[in-house]
């Protein structure tokens, strides 16, 4: 294999098979998982349906299972969830496969979606259909909890692979979000502000720790 340093092209096939292969994936649990859940209890009571939208190996969901709501899993790997059904299979409502939308579920179901470090993943093709999904998926009144990194420099956490030299961010993030470009591109599919927050979700202020000052936005 030639050597050639390049930027790694993204496609859904390339996103899929990096978290399928990759070994130890970062968790979002523990303080950060409590944090926002403390938070998101500010503006409303966690209660009904809520979707944990990309749960990955369930880290959030152990958290969320304190709470009076029942819970749906969505992930775009398959091998992601039967760990979760296995995990928390007396827990969780229902387990969905995330492939082209419409889920294979019904809509105005949801009183929460929790969208946790998931945003910055997605290409442009896949947000524009997730947040039309989200829509169709919300009840009326219900809310959408986003959450990612805050203005990150996506370049600063590039890797590269030894044998191509496909260059890439390391967690796959392909998008930076400040509160204004992220504020504005939730009202452009309609969704409504009703709090941004730039919070530390735990105890963690250490330089290396600036990934949990993470934006928060609830939408309804």
């Amino acid at each position: 294999m030639e050597f050639s340093p390049h930027d790694v092209g993204w496609t859904e096939e390339k996103i899929i098979r990096f978290w399928n292969n990759r070994p130890t994936p970062e968790s979002f649990g523990g303080g950060i998982a409590r944090g926002l859940i403390s938070l998101t209890k500010k503006y409303a009571p966690i209660k009904g349906v809520a979707i944990d939208y990309g749960c990955g190996r369930g880290d959030f969901i152990k958290e969320l299972c304190r709470e009076n709501v029942r819970i749906i899993a969505a992930d775009n790997s398959e091998g992601v969830l039967r760990g979760v059904k296995e995990q928390f299979s007396n827990k969780i409502t229902q387990t969905i496969l995330i492939e082209q939308p419409p889920l294979k579920v019904e809509g105005d179901v949801a009183d929460f979606i929790f969208f946790n470090a998931v945003v910055e993943h997605l290409l442009p093709d896949t947000l524009d259909r997730t947040l039309k999904e989200f829509s169709r998926l919300l009840k009326k009144g219900g809310y959408v909890i986003v959450t990612t990194a805050n203005r990150e420099n996506l370049a600063k956490y590039k890797t590269i692979c030894p044998d191509c030299g496909g260059k890439f961010h390391y967690m796959q993030h392909v998008g930076s979000y400040s509160e204004d470009s992220l504020k504005e591109l939730m009202e452009r599919y309609g969704f409504v502000t009703i709090a941004t927050e730039c919070s530390w979700l735990d105890d963690d202020r250490t330089i290396e720790g600036r990934f949990k000052n993470t934006y928060h936005w609830f939408k309804e």
